[in-house]
């Protein structure tokens, strides 16, 4: 006998978003099309917080939004001071955001870093690092550089 099979219209949950972006000389190759899929994302999601830096970190969400930052994508850096050193400095960075923004996070937020994880011999504040894991649901790192060359 046929059953009429009903379903349960699901909610589609935006997700909330925490992006860190390396644009540092080492992910040169990558930082064009890095910073494309940022603006990507935010431009479809709402609750999505975009991070640029090298040894410094500065938020880019007001500076992604509309078609006309496609334009200026490649000058972000000049837009959003985030070097004072030009060596990527992943453990400042990572102390940076929990002294500025930990508090703002929560467990349903997604964690997505982009970059090469060279950290140019400093310290990796790796307990920094940590403590972000603990405050947000998943953490996504995309690193453009062959698995062979993580710890170089």
């Amino acid at each position: 006998m046929p059953a009429k099979l009903k379903r349960k219209n699901r909610r589609k949950e935006q997700p909330e978003l925490i992006v860190l972006c390396d644009i540092s000389n080492s992910m040169s190759q990558y930082t064009q099309f890095l910073l494309l899929l940022v603006w990507a994302l935010q431009a479809k999601h709402r609750k999505i917080r975009s991070f640029v830096f090298v040894d410094r970190l500065e938020e880019v969400s007001h500076l992604l939004q509309g078609r006309e930052a496609l334009e200026s994508l490649r000058f972000i850096g000049i837009h959003a001071p985030c070097s004072a050193t030009g060596f990527t400095d992943y453990g400042r960075v990572f102390v940076d955001f929990v002294n500025g923004y930990l508090r703002e996070l929560h467990g349903k937020m997604k964690l997505l870093v982009l970059g090469d994880g060279k950290n140019n011999w400093r310290n990796p504040h790796v307990e920094a690092f940590k403590e972000i894991a603990q405050h947000v649901g998943d953490i996504y790192w995309l690193n453009p550089r062959s698995p062979q060359q993580w710890y170089d």
